[in-house]
């Protein structure tokens, strides 16, 4: 075990840790693998904790009230005040369902389960991460419910199994990964929060703490070997850093570099080695201090800054980046350190006040969730607009995804008993299935739906998206053998597909195709969607392309809760920047052998597409119309001559 009690290279590691994290929340492709700051806080974290209880442990002086007295000097006051002023902010800027949320995920953080509550809430219609301001809670709350059990296990081992203590930490670490390892394809969003998944990180530290006073006593006779495990660790931990990005599954295989990376470092460094010095340089160190607060403080800063500013510029985030090293420090001097000295504060005052505290935010996060984000903050005629945002009431029932889908021959009818009509493609085609189907249901006729989340048309390519290419081909089978149906109406995302969420400040490149470059992956698409086509038309089909909606910078609820936000509010989103982003889609898809509805054609003038028309909200969220939007379009649709070969191939 070691016994000294300050490194300030280790605050150095941590100011690398906290940098990277920032930079990554600040602007994604600045650092895209940045998010593994947290998988280096882990490691820290087990390391010094394991180190402190073993020693008290081994000294037997160890108590669990005294431990839990440190973790909530360590992490309250500070998370407190973020909370705080967090919650003030939401109730003036959030809207309804903006605050609802918040309420959720603030009540979750009182609770420390906010890991849990992030892994319940991810999914296509969930809101953007980048948007949540509690959302970094959940590293917390995966470090809390740790150390719930940690310290338990350990004082079990010790009564009874002093000698296997390290044996039995090392095959919890590798139960862990190999759950880790498993989960990652399986599950990926379980994978990245919750805590079976995540304990090797911590357990790695741990095993650290076991053995590093025999490492540390073996490379002071290899100096040599110091040096080379110290800039190995950098190396993996920069690696990790730069090459990884948001699409990869960590933690599993790839998260090992920068959790050996950040083993490395904490067992080679010393203040005197060559990393060591450089990480014991003041400023890394005082970076270091503050991680804690800058950790806390800077997610709600952007996320507050995305929610009013769509459009962000390089000022902007570089000023937010200012007043997140100044709050931090000011959090770190304030409240911090104060709360840490047991001569103004004792346990008595610490723990009280921490359960109110918790107790407090955990009704205000219950009231904001069950009075469903306080809609009476705004005035009658806001929330009379508010109440036409509307999805498809058939969304949750008729809309598939995942290796389980519901099977195409399966797939609602909208309408009559007999579909003449049929929308296939993605989440894209939701609600005008249901707005087409109910129109031809006054005919006698209906519209059957074949809709599966964030599914290109994947005949020859196979793409990421599990069970995406299967269900495709069988929907494909299914129209081509139904003689019943006469038209088939394609609808994408084509933008998402092609180049990435611009509101989740992608990489532009394709998602969900396949690891091919970029530009194979786009030729693959309109390849095989040419082929589905031709398919279709082959079999006495007439063909329709929904072309790509215009989107928008924020979800259609800030327009309508947020008068500034568009004026006059049928305007709200500049036609230029959409036809950058959608022209080539719509040049693409005029050279294909089927008729184009440009929903711009109907929902734009030449300046601005509308977010509002006849005083109801074209959208549900930023990208997906909601039923007033698809009701807009349906008539031009309906009205939309065929290619003169229609039904002739």
């Amino acid at each position: 075990m070691i016994g000294k009690a300050y490194r300030p290279e280790i605050d150095g590691l941590r100011a690398i840790a906290v940098v990277a994290v920032i930079l990554f929340h600040a602007h994604g492709p600045w650092l895209p693998g940045g998010f593994v700051g947290v998988d280096i806080f882990f490691v820290i974290s087990g390391f010094l904790i394991t180190t402190i209880i073993q020693s008290e442990i081994t000294g037997g002086s160890f108590s669990i009230l005294t431990f839990y007295d440190r973790r909530a000097r360590r992490i309250l006051p500070a998370l407190g005040f973020v909370c705080a002023c967090t919650t003030i902010a939401a109730f003036v800027v959030m809207t309804p369902g903006e605050l609802r949320n918040f309420g959720q995920s603030l009540l979750a953080t009182s609770l420390f389960a906010s890991n849990i509550y992030f892994f319940l809430k991810t999914g296509y219609f969930a809101p953007r991460s980048e948007d949540m301001p509690l959302l970094h809670t959940w590293s917390l709350a995966v470090e809390e419910q740790f150390y719930i059990l940690f310290p338990l296990i350990l004082l079990v081992l010790a009564m009874r199994l002093s000698r296997w203590t390290f044996q039995a930490l090392a095959g919890l670490f590798f139960l862990s990964f190999a759950i880790s390892v498993w989960l990652g394809p399986a599950n990926p969003m379980a994978n990245f929060f919750l805590l079976p998944s995540r304990g090797w990180e911590l357990l790695a530290g741990s095993l650290l703490a076991f053995r590093y006073t025999s490492i540390n006593a073996a490379l002071d006779r290899a100096p040599a070997l110091r040096t080379l495990a110290e800039f190995l660790g950098l190396a993996l931990v920069c690696w990790s850093i730069f090459a990884l990005d948001g699409r990869d599954l960590v933690p599993g295989l790839l998260a090992l570099p920068v959790i050996l990376g950040t083993v490395l470092m904490l067992a080679a460094m010393t203040d005197q080695s060559l990393v060591g010095r450089i990480l014991s340089w003041k400023p890394f160190v005082v970076i270091g201090l503050i991680s804690y607060s800058a950790y806390l403080w800077h997610q709600p800063i952007f996320a507050f800054l995305r929610l009013t500013t769509p459009n962000q510029s390089a000022a902007m985030i570089a000023s937010a980046l200012a007043f997140t090293i100044a709050l931090s420090w000011l959090s770190w001097r304030y409240v911090e350190t104060p709360f840490r000295d047991r001569s103004r504060f004792g346990r008595g005052v610490i723990l009280g006040s921490s359960a109110a505290m918790l107790a407090v935010f955990a009704m205000f996060g219950a009231t904001a969730h069950m009075m469903r984000g306080l809609p009476e903050r705004f005035s009658t005629d806001v929330r009379a607009l508010a109440a036409t945002i509307e999805a498809s009431p058939l969304r949750e029932t008729c809309h598939t995804d995942g290796v389980d889908f519901l099977t195409p021959e399966a797939s609602c009818v909208i309408g009559a008993k007999q579909a003449t009509w049929a929308v296939l493609g993605d989440s894209h085609g939701v609600e005008l299935a249901y707005v087409l189907g109910k129109e031809l249901e006054k005919q006698g006729q209906a519209a059957r739906q074949l809709t599966f989340s964030r599914c290109p048309p994947a005949i020859d390519f196979d793409p990421s998206n599990p069970g995406c290419r299967d269900w495709f081909q069988k929907a494909l089978a299914v129209l081509a053998n139904d003689s019943a149906i006469t038209h088939v109406v394609f609808a994408y995302r084509y933008g998402l597909h092609l180049y990435g969420d611009p509101a989740a400040g992608d990489i532009p490149r394709p998602v969900f195709l396949s690891q091919r470059s970029a530009q194979d992956a786009r030729s693959a698409f309109w390849s095989d969607f040419g082929i589905a086509i031709d398919q279709l038309k082959a079999a006495g089909k007439t063909v329709f392309l929904l072309g790509p909606v215009p989107e928008l910078p924020q979800h259609v609820d800030r327009y309508v809760f947020d008068r500034d936000a568009m004026d006059p509010k049928t305007q709200g989103v500049d036609r230029d920047d959409i036809d950058t982003r959608l022209g080539p889609i719509r040049d693409a898809l005029d050279s294909l052998n089927a008729a184009v509805l440009d929903p711009a054609d109907v929902l734009c003038t030449v300046k601005h597409c509308s977010v509002v028309q006849d005083g109801k909200a074209l959208y549900f969220d930023d990208n997906h119309l909601g039923l007033n939007g698809a009701k807009a379009i349906l008539p031009r649709l309906l009205d939309i001559e065929p290619r003169p070969d229609e039904g002739q191939s």
